[in-house]
């Protein structure tokens, strides 16, 4: 049997990036959870500025997923555990305040800052990757908890 084929010993190049999966996991919930978020404040306008931070979200899944690819690796397709934790708050959301909803909201942002703080330092990604970090969502982190802080100073 020839064991560098065998789906059990795939060749290391095809096995998931832990570090991309990782950041995947946390920008797919981040999704969600502004999906459902946005569901709550459909006529707020606060609206935009979640919507734009979401946004900004789904753009980082593009990216980290064309990376892998590119790669050679099978990306993330879904947020698995942080999925579940997403899962509780759409039903804890609803008989939340929005205040407490976007409070939630920023210790999952602060928790991504973290992580791609973390990941300046892992040894699975490229250096254009952790440039990447460093340069748009380590400040796109910031910025969107400098906007939900603005936005819970107005409640």
């Amino acid at each position: 049997m020839n064991y560098y084929h065998s789906p059990l010993t795939q060749d290391v190049n095809k096995v998931v990036n832990t570090n991309i999966n990782e950041i995947l996991r946390g920008e797919i919930s981040a999704v969600e959870t502004y999906d459902s978020l946005l569901e709550k404040i459909k006529n707020s306008s606060r609206h935009f500025i979640l919507k734009t931070i979401r946004e900004e979200h789904f753009a980082s899944i593009r990216y980290w997923r064309d990376e892998a690819l590119n790669q050679g690796k099978f990306p993330q397709l879904d947020s698995a555990l942080w999925g579940d934790m997403v899962m509780l708050f759409v039903e804890a959301s609803k008989s939340i305040s929005t205040k407490t909803a976007i409070g939630m909201i920023l210790k999952g942002e602060e928790h991504g800052l973290k992580n791609y703080q973390s990941m300046l330092d892992a040894q699975f990604l490229t250096v254009d990757q952790k440039k990447k970090i460093k340069e748009t969502f380590i400040p796109n982190q910031k910025d969107h908890i400098g906007a939900l802080n603005s936005i819970l100073r107005q409640y």
